[in-house]
């Protein structure tokens, strides 16, 4: 199964703290622009993979 992160095209930068997200077909609508929950989906992904600080 994949992961959200793979669904939604999200990888880790070189940087810390930050991601890239690669915008693929099935996140776009006909015209290219994002479907309106894809970037919520997208930061809510990335703030599930992030580690807690304790």
């Amino acid at each position: 199964m994949r992961s959200e992160l793979e669904l939604l095209g999200l990888r880790a930068a070189d940087e810390p703290d930050r991601w890239r997200l690669e915008v693929l077909d099935r996140l776009t609508r006909l015209d290219g622009r994002l479907y309106g929950g894809a970037a919520i989906a997208a930061s809510v992904a990335v703030a599930e993979a992030l580690p807690i600080p304790c």
